[in-house]
């Protein structure tokens, strides 16, 4: 399990025809959620409340989903997503020097000098 979770970590793919499908996704469920009258006075509530500040906003706007791209999620990844700042939880019978090092090899690749 964790090969695979450090695989996804340091080597994620983001492949174009994936993020088509959750853009579609995501401007359906925008759709969808609109329908609320819950979720409309959330929104109402919000730009009362905030007025543009990026806390006003209950769901992103369509527009924003279609900025998104590969290449943008790209230079998020390598930005946000490093294995240094990691918390990992394990359960189970192994000692905190066991997980460490399993840790530390798994997530090796992808550490950052300084």
């Amino acid at each position: 399990m964790l090969a695979l979770a450090s695989d996804i970590l340091l080597n994620p793919s983001f492949p174009e025809q994936e993020l088509a499908r959750y853009k579609a996704r995501q401007k359906a469920s925008l759709v969808q959620v609109r329908t609320i009258p819950g979720f409309l006075a959330a929104e109402r509530y919000g730009r009362v409340i905030y007025g543009d500040h990026p806390a006003s906003r209950v769901m992103p706007a369509p527009e924003s989903i279609d900025k998104v791209t590969r290449e943008s999620l790209v230079a998020f990844h390598k930005e946000h997503y490093v294995p240094d700042g990691a918390i990992v939880a394990f359960v189970g019978d192994i000692t905190l020097a066991d997980a460490r090092a399993k840790v530390e090899a798994a997530l090796a690749a992808g550490r950052r000098p300084g």
